[in-house]
């Protein structure tokens, strides 16, 4: 019977269980213990859906996102049949949490899986299997390890990490809501997701005076547009397929930029005129996206497109190839394939309206006054005062340096388990799903789930993408 230890039981966690629900299906005889690591409170939920503030709502509509991505109106039909909820078109992290949570307890029982409710301390190679000892003390042996730990770390850009009045990160947001007073001045650095989620906190769960926001690039996510279901002309797996044939394996920048900007030609898109027309910095940029739905929702699902042509064509570009298209394209696509739910954005921009939200184009810098918050460095000579400042710009895993000496991704990529790769995330053989180590090469019992492998597998941040990268892995390790 093979040891089975899925380290991280949270959307990734989760997506590994149905996976081995699957092929179990497929093949009742087959002989495997499961065991889970996780704390109780990220079982079914990990980090992004445990929220339990209801303003932090998904961006993804309802019908859109499921435990089961074949059957994709499964959460839906679960609000419908559960009066403690509504099926609303956007819903809240905390209810597709508790959603997902349901129906992993359901996968936990049928695959008779042990669950260890401890975070996970060391994972070690010791004669043929994995050694790993938990933060309570306990050893267990395995024969293969899911690494479904997707608890990054957070950069911190300004170097201000220890300091009194700086939130690191501000997860669960109600965490927070007992630090601040009426007179508060909030900084929050980042116009992303999580942005958007605190800032909506800050608006409704706590009565401090301003509000600040800035990033690096000034932009928020696109809005959410229309509805649209174009037919591709050139953006298919057909097209990309023959591009590669013809380069014997390779996607080429170039040729991929060609199919999407005949894509965008054909359905009357210029990129240059776009950035103008549906991209500004700040909240004219949420009031341009809101302004043309239409046009908007268009350009988002030629984004998902590319993202979806992606997950394999990525793999078959060369290092420059994915500079380039990183360079020129990777920002947009994500402003496009990850846009925020309108209701958020109005909230947003009438905040704004009432001078309680100010939104800064450039922070150069952020200085600590002794004992009396920060200073926002301004592009004109002028400071801003603030109390507190709240950093929002997302997990990611970049570089060793990031990460705590305590931490179980420290452990492996210190022991060369594992290598961070180019594009951030782990490096993993992606046509096996095997781990790739400096020190000891491919690794055919150790794989990475979710974001920790968002480097190599593009955009590996939905559900869907989770979902199907376990299954595939584990078709090639069981029936292969």
């Amino acid at each position: 019977m093979e040891r089975v230890a899925i380290i991280g039981l949270g959307i990734s966690g989760s997506g590994v269980l149905r996976a081995y629900q699957k092929i179990k299906s497929q093949e009742p005889s087959l002989e495997i213990d499961i065991h889970a690591y996780d704390i109780n409170e990220r079982i079914g939920k990990g980090i992004p859906f445990s929220e339990d503030y209801l303003g932090a709502l998904i961006n993804s509509r309802s019908y859109e996102i499921s435990f089961d991505y074949e059957n994709m109106e499964e959460y839906y039909h679960w609000l419908q049949n559960n009066p403690d909820y509504q099926p609303d078109v956007y819903t809240a992290r905390s209810w597709y949490g508790d959603y997902n949570l349901e129906k992993t307890n359901e996968l936990i029982q049928a695959l008779q899986v042990t669950v260890h409710h401890h975070m996970v301390k060391t994972v070690d190679y010791q004669k043929g299997q994995w050694v790993i000892e938990d933060d309570n003390g306990q050893v267990n042996l395995f024969d293969r390890v899911h690494l479904c730990c997707g608890e990054l770390p957070v950069i911190d850009h300004y170097q201000l990490l220890g300091q009194k009045q700086y939130i690191h990160n501000p997860y669960p947001l109600t965490q927070i809501k007992d630090k601040f007073t009426a007179q508060d001045h909030v900084a929050v650095i980042g116009t992303g997701l999580t942005s958007i989620d605190m800032i909506k906190y800050l608006i409704h769960e706590t009565n401090v005076e301003k509000i600040f926001v800035f990033s690096k690039s000034g932009y928020f996510p696109t809005v959410r547009g229309d509805d649209q279901v174009p037919e591709f002309h050139y953006l298919t797996e057909e097209k990309m397929g023959q591009l590669i044939e013809q380069r014997s394996g390779y996607l080429y920048f170039e040729d991929f930029q060609e199919l999407l900007l005949n894509e965008m030609k054909h359905y009357g898109f210029d990129l240059d005129e776009i950035i103008v027309q549906y991209f500004a910095t700040g909240v004219r940029g949420l009031r341009l996206t809101i302004a043309n739905a239409e046009r908007v929702g268009k350009l988002q699902a030629i984004a998902l497109q590319v993202t979806n042509l992606l997950t394999t064509g990525w793999r078959a570009m060369r290092q420059t190839d994915r500079e380039q298209y990183a360079a020129k394209y990777h920002k947009l696509i994500v402003k496009l394939r990850n846009p925020v739910p309108p209701s958020s954005a109005e909230e947003i921009i009438e905040a704004v309206n009432q001078e309680r939200v100010i939104i800064f184009d450039e922070v150069s810098d952020i200085e600590t006054i002794d004992n009396d918050g920060f200073a926002l460095v301004l592009e004109n000579p002028d400071h801003q005062k603030v109390d507190w400042v709240i950093n929002t710009t997302g997990m990611v895993l970049k570089n060793k340096a990031d990460l705590t000496k305590d931490s179980l991704l420290y452990h492996l990529v210190n022991h060369e388990y594992v290598q961070i790769d180019d594009f951030g995330g782990l490096s993993i053989n992606i046509e096996t799903g095997n781990i790739i180590s400096p020190k000891f090469g491919e690794i055919d019992t150790l794989h990475a789930h979710g974001m920790l492998i968002e480097g190599v597998v593009y955009q590996n941040n939905s559900t869907i993408k989770i979902q199907e990268f376990s299954e595939r892995l584990l078709q090639s390790i069981y029936f292969n």
